[in-house]
């Protein structure tokens, strides 16, 4: 009887250290998207009173941290996609379907947090975050020297006179830029500069945000799952198959339906010159889109280069972040990943090697 209690009472310790480490994780905010993770390995391995113990130290960190709303975010930012990746994985989906609901699990955790945070302030979260980076951006800009807000206004003001007078004029999509000032740099006050960076700086990061939105789900969401499809595969459960990394292949028809999002893009942007709306966020949102996902197969077929001349794993991971940050900007990873999704590279390169080899 007595062992039965200190089990007991041991599990509900461990069942409260998990409380306690979910809620030091939600303390740090770029940490709270990977909180699915461990509320999914919470649900999987404890029992109902031990989750509930986990739950009620969560919360009540989460509101001595914070307050209410604070916890209720909190609360909405983990739940949805724990829910999802534990839904994936009781089912045994593939790869692809598995990522894909992890994705949307976290999907749905921004669209209840960003209603949540607008009936808290009682208007529209995202021109109320963009403002706040305003604000930020102000406050840093103020205390920066002089020759700092002199160099930085003279290089935006004379990119966007050489981005007007050519073919592509960036003042359309970003207002702010369609009257830099260019002249008598000297005799302009610094509170004007500031205040011209400053929207500057806003605009650049409303045609950002959704793009960032975007990866903020992607990457989690991949995240999420791999991790706890680990966690649950280490501890003896079934999981659901999933190719290496060398061996990841995007769905046929993804090829198609980036193609069309191109296309209707391209039409948005045509609407927008027009000045029949203003799309450009849309365009710049699935272009960017589309190229990161093309870019992670072309990262894919590196990898599967590097495992055939027999590199370790993490020398491999190493060589693909570098390969990442040094090639993203030239696209060359985007192509590679187009081409694979024409061509059956792997197959090409495999067979290539082994005519050498019969040589």
């Amino acid at each position: 009887m007595r062992n039965e209690a200190a089990s007991g009472f041991v599990k509900y310790i461990r069942a409260a250290l998990f409380g306690v480490l979910a809620g030091i994780i939600g303390m740090v905010m770029p940490l709270v998207l990977f909180l699915p993770i461990l509320f999914a390995y919470i649900g999987r391995t404890l029992n109902k009173k031990s989750i509930l113990v986990s739950f009620i130290v969560f919360i009540a960190l989460s509101y001595l941290r914070y307050n209410f709303a604070g916890m209720a975010m909190l609360l909405v930012f983990c739940l949805p996609g724990a829910a999802a990746i534990m839904f994936v994985h009781k089912r045994k989906y593939g790869a692809f379907d598995s990522i894909m609901c992890s994705m949307l699990g976290i999907s749905l955790s921004f669209a209840l947090g960003a209603l949540l945070l607008g009936i808290y302030i009682g208007g529209n979260p995202f021109i109320a975050v963009v403002d706040y980076v305003g604000r930020a951006i102000n406050l840093t800009l103020g205390q920066s020297p002089d020759i700092f807000i002199d160099n930085w206004y003279t290089s935006f003001s004379v990119n966007v006179m050489e981005q007007q007078s050519g073919f592509f004029d960036l003042s359309q999509f970003m207002p702010a830029l369609s009257t830099p000032k260019i002249t008598g740099l000297e005799t302009i006050d610094r509170a004007f500069k500031i205040s011209y960076l400053v929207d500057v700086f806003k605009q650049s990061f409303t045609q950002a945000l959704p793009t960032v939105i975007a990866f903020c789900i992607m990457i989690p969401g991949f995240a999420n799952y791999t991790a706890f499809r680990t966690l649950a595969k280490k501890s003896g459960a079934e999981v659901g198959s999933m190719p290496s990394f060398d061996n990841f292949r995007l769905p046929r028809s993804f090829l198609k339906g980036a193609g069309m999002l191109f296309v209707a893009s391209i039409v948005m942007m045509i609407f927008d010159a027009a000045g029949y709306g203003s799309f450009s966020v849309v365009f710049f949102t699935v272009m960017n889109i589309i190229s990161f996902v093309f870019a992670i197969q072309g990262l894919s077929i590196l990898d599967f280069l590097l495992k055939r001349k027999k590199l370790p794993a993490p020398l491999r991971v190493l060589l693909g972040i570098v390969a990442y940050l040094v090639l993203s900007q030239s696209q060359i990873l985007f192509f590679i990943g187009l081409l694979c999704q024409i061509f059956d590279i792997r197959k090409m390169i495999s067979e290539f090697g082994n005519g050498r080899n019969n040589l």
